[in-house]
């Protein structure tokens, strides 16, 4: 029985760091729809999306559409992750998981 218990309590420290990377991809989406929004410039938006969640590069991807973001009109923010399985034994037997968030956002001044 005690395997069992350790088992299950490895899977449930695994979908609770699964839970707080979904958070990071979430806060990452909000702060690079953000600057996309103040400053219409689609790198700075990539750039505040990575520092904001602290995503490993590599493992983010981050997508930033309409191309033509005129004042006024709505843009969005989306970021796909690859989180890393952290907990032995369960990340070794567990599927590989992809977590996404999409913000939409007014973007509220013209590009440079």
């Amino acid at each position: 029985m005690a395997p069992l218990v350790a088992i299950a309590m490895l899977v449930v420290v695994q979908v609770s760091l699964l839970a707080w990377d979904q958070m990071r991809v979430a806060h990452a989406a909000r702060e690079g729809a953000r600057a996309l929004a103040l400053a219409n410039d689609a790198s700075a938006a990539e750039e505040a999306a990575l520092e904001a969640g602290r995503l490993e590069r590599e493992r983010a991807g981050i997508e930033i559409a309409p191309e033509a973001r005129p004042a006024g009109t709505a843009a969005r923010v989306t970021v796909v992750y690859r989180p890393r399985m952290l907990v032995p034994f369960v990340g070794r037997y567990a599927p590989e998981v992809t977590l996404n968030a999409t913000v939409w956002m007014r973007v509220e001044r013209d590009p440079p």
